[in-house]
């Protein structure tokens, strides 16, 4: 191991310490292929640190993803929610805290998928709208907001 490498290492390791047992809240939008970072996800798991995923599932496939997924220890629970995702009233959408929790708790990580018809008014992509709240209600410690329209938002 070189010097560079030695010095990720210790930088990895003292990160998964500081958040350990810290929430993540992480939205994939439809252009992010969900498989291209279960590792990454798996790591995070494993250095306990807690993961809720936020991901569009338009075409019903996440189920057999996931299932495929958890056969080679990934650990992900499925959540879906449909179009009580917005109200016009401005309520919430319809989550369950108390079992996010439970899911967490038991060392897996919840992955919250969507489907909607309904179109959102709006700037900001359904996928971020969504994980923003669902950071906001778990009071997470990060929110990561993954692909290109999140770095126009920031822009």
């Amino acid at each position: 191991m070189n010097t560079k490498e030695l010095f990720q290492a210790l930088e990895f390791a003292h990160y998964a310490e500081r958040f350990r047992d810290k929430v993540f809240v992480i939205a994939f939008p439809k252009d992010i292929p969900f498989q291209a970072l279960l590792l990454d996800i798996k790591v995070l798991v494993g250095y306990h640190i807690k993961v809720v995923l936020v991901v569009p599932d338009p075409e019903f496939k996440l189920e057999e993803i996931i299932a495929t997924s958890n056969k080679r220890g990934t650990r992900l629970q499925l959540s879906l929610v449909t179009d009580a995702l917005y109200h016009p009233d401005g309520g919430e959408p319809g989550i369950d805290l108390d079992r996010i929790g439970r899911v967490l708790a038991g060392g897996k990580s919840q992955v919250i998928a969507y489907h909607t018809d309904t179109p959102v008014p709006g700037p900001v992509e359904v996928t971020y709208s969504l994980a923003a709240e669902v950071a906001l209600r778990l009071k997470a410690h990060k929110l990561f907001l993954i692909g290109r329209a999140a770095a126009e938002l920031e822009g």
